[in-house]
C-alpha cells in the first residue's frame, strides 16, 4: 500500500504519536506500564518508519532542487 502524504501531514501524525505516547507513559507511571507496552512498541515503530519517509521525503526534494 502507497499513502501519499505531505510533509506538513507527516509531521502533523508524528507529533500526535508523540503526544499518545506521552499519555501512555504517563499512565504507565500509575501502574498500567504491562498492558501499555504493546502499544507503546507499535507507536514507536510507526514513528520510525514516518520519521524514515519524512527524511527521504526531504532528502529527494533536495535532489530535485540541486
Amino acid at each position: 500500500m502507497n499513502i501519499d502524504l505531505t510533509h506538513d501531514e507527516i509531521i502533523l501524525l508524528l507529533d500526535s504519536m508523540a503526544g499518545r505516547m506521552d499519555d501512555l507513559n504517563t499512565c504507565a507511571m500509575f501502574g498500567d506500564g504491562t498492558t501499555i507496552g504493546g502499544e507503546l512498541a507499535d507507536l514507536d515503530e510507526l514513528i520510525e518508519k514516518l520519521s524514515d519517509a519524512l527524511n527521504q521525503n526531504i532528502t529527494d526534494l533536495e535532489v530535485a532542487s540541486a
